[in-house]
């Protein structure tokens, strides 16, 4: 493989290190382009650090134009959702939209950041999701949702991590949540069908919407609530999802890293897409242990390969269980679960192979920031 460069954008958080983690091993140069932040994990693996000393984001933004006019480089990479809001509020110009974007169909990108957006987006492209609506100010609550049934979700439409979601089974408690949301979080708030059944994960790497390779995963255990972000999940080679991930892609015209999640009805046998995350995260990184290296899928994003990847398991073995490193450390402050932290101190089940290594300095800061989030 001839040496590629990437260029990592990062303006908000401390997720840098994953992409050059990925391609250390590959002829492949990573560079790094953010604000000036000092909590920003500077790590060993990439190869220039460019930072723009102004806070202002349009000044940012056009440091990241003239950058990207006098450097070449065959991917970029936007390293977080914050980010990638930001970017996508600010950036008016379709060119360097084009550049940057996990999208080649700049049509949707909409969906950036955005769940309302991610719903209208796949209605327009025919993509099945829980029956949804969007708040309107004019509307009573019985008529926002006169075409949803109950119970349902309100999910504030920049939150993460599991934050800003209500489970609403009647009418008051709707009603109640809507005192609890602020004003300026009401706009795009979305209204959700919800559907009981198994929360999947998949993490997949297109390239102008052609499916390069993925992981498929049930979660089985969040760091604290039922909406919280997954601390373990099983991994299996089925390959049951994979038509509906072919056509996901080649819809919204996906470019790079996405982390997808679906909701599986038992009743229907149906896969329900309700979440996409266009950026890379650590469980990339924790591929190789679950039976794919992405590092091989980022090698055939540059050399055009048409093969599908997947996980690859050992005869006679179905699945696989994985841990978050930082994620599962978090459950055990939040829910004082102590078997947890056991679980850690002793190496059982080989789980310190999980942790992922920037460096001291990057082990420490990750493990700061990943308690202070939530």
């Amino acid at each position: 493989m001839n040496e590629h460069r990437i260029l990592v954008v990062d303006a908000i958080t401390d997720a840098s290190p994953i992409v050059p983690y990925l391609v250390r091993e590959l002829s492949c140069l990573a560079d790094i382009f953010c604000f000036k932040i000092p909590f920003l994990l500077k790590h060993s693996y990439y190869q220039n650090w460019f930072e723009v000393l102004s806070s202002d984001i349009l000044f940012f933004i056009n440091q990241l134009k003239h950058h990207l006019e006098n450097h070449h480089y065959d991917w970029v990479i936007v390293g977080n959702d914050a980010t990638l809001r930001i970017l996508n509020k600010y950036i008016s110009d379709d060119a360097l939209a084009q550049k940057i974007f996990p999208l080649s169909d700049l049509t949707n990108r909409v969906m950036l950041g955005s769940k309302a957006g991610l719903s209208l987006v796949c209605k327009r492209h025919n993509i099945r999701t829980p029956g949804f609506t969007i708040f309107d100010a004019a509307k009573t609550v019985t008529e926002m949702l006169q075409d949803l049934s109950y119970p349902v979700l309100l999910k504030v439409d920049e939150s993460s991590g599991g934050r800003g979601v209500f489970l609403c089974k009647q009418e008051s408690n709707v009603k109640e949540a809507l005192k609890q949301i602020k004003e300026k979080e009401k706009e795009n708030l979305l209204f959700q069908n919800y559907i009981k059944g198994k929360l999947i994960s998949v993490e997949a790497i297109y390239k102008k919407g052609v499916l390069l390779g993925y992981l498929y995963s049930t979660v089985t255990k969040t760091v604290s609530h039922e909406f919280s972000v997954s601390r373990e999940r099983v991994f299996s080679d089925t390959t049951l999802i994979e038509e509906e991930l072919h056509h996901i892609g080649s819809s919204l015209g996906i470019n790079g890293f996405a982390t997808m999640t679906f909701i599986y009805d038992d009743e229907t046998k149906q896969y329900f897409f309700i979440e996409c995350d266009l950026r890379p995260q650590t469980w990339f990184l924790l591929g190789k242990f679950a039976g794919l290296n992405f590092s091989q899928v980022i090698k055939n994003y540059f050399s055009d390969a048409a093969s599908v990847l997947k996980i690859s398991l050992n005869p006679g073995e179905s699945e696989r269980v994985l841990w978050h490193f930082f994620r599962d450390l978090r459950n055990c402050v939040v829910e004082k679960n102590m078997s947890n932290l056991w679980k850690w101190c002793i190496n059982k089940k080989k789980c310190w192979r999980l942790i992922p290594w920037y460096g001291f300095r990057g082990l420490s800061r990750s493990l700061y920031f990943s308690f202070r989030k939530r």
